[in-house]
């Protein structure tokens, strides 16, 4: 006896799972070396390994003057592919986070996912548990340490013996914990 038996083939394209960094938490500054790392994820699909060609791109959120963009560097054909960012000069992030949801681009380049078909490239919201900036704790701090100095009165730069001057240290960075500044006043 034959049957006839229809089958339904349904192709899905894999998505973007999380944004991460193989990077510890903590401070860096200019020169050093951030690994970030775009998972993919696919229905019904235990491996959802990505295949990429070209030089695709992360844009990351740095600062009021310019924002990286960094390229990727390696992970095709695993669920993981990593982005290198070099910290520059003038880069600032108090919790580094990429720039929106449409922050990877293929640059002419391709990211197909386990059946050929194009990986969905919109990242997790920013403020998402998969986003960078929750997952990682990571600062980009490039600016110089600086100190500005004020007076109780300005206007009044005399004083006489035994009379009582505050002056106020204003850092524009954090102290490390357990640091007492000297100032030495002639």
């Amino acid at each position: 006896d034959i049957s006839d038996v229809t089958i339904y083939i349904e192709e899905r394209s894999a998505t973007i799972k999380e944004v991460n960094s193989t990077n510890n938490d903590g401070a860096y500054k200019a020169g050093d070396k951030i690994n970030i790392t775009v998972e993919s994820t696919a229905d019904f699909l235990a491996t959802p390994n990505m295949t990429v060609a070209g030089s695709p791109e992360l844009s990351l959120e740095t600062g009021d003057v310019q924002d990286a963009v960094v390229s990727y560097t390696s992970g095709s054909g695993s669920d993981k592919l990593t982005f290198e960012y070099t910290v520059s000069a003038g880069d600032s992030s108090l919790d580094l986070n990429y720039l929106s949801t449409t922050a990877l681009g293929l640059n002419a380049g391709t990211i197909l996912g386990p059946y050929g078909n194009d990986v969905t490239l919109t990242l997790p919201a920013l403020a998402n548990a998969s986003a960078l900036k929750q997952k990682k704790d990571i600062e980009i701090d490039t600016r110089a340490p600086s100190v500005t100095f004020t007076y109780d009165d300005p206007d009044s730069l005399v004083r006489f013996e035994d009379g009582e001057m505050v002056i106020t240290a204003t850092f524009n960075d954090d102290l490390e914990s357990g640091t007492i500044p000297k100032l030495t006043v002639d």
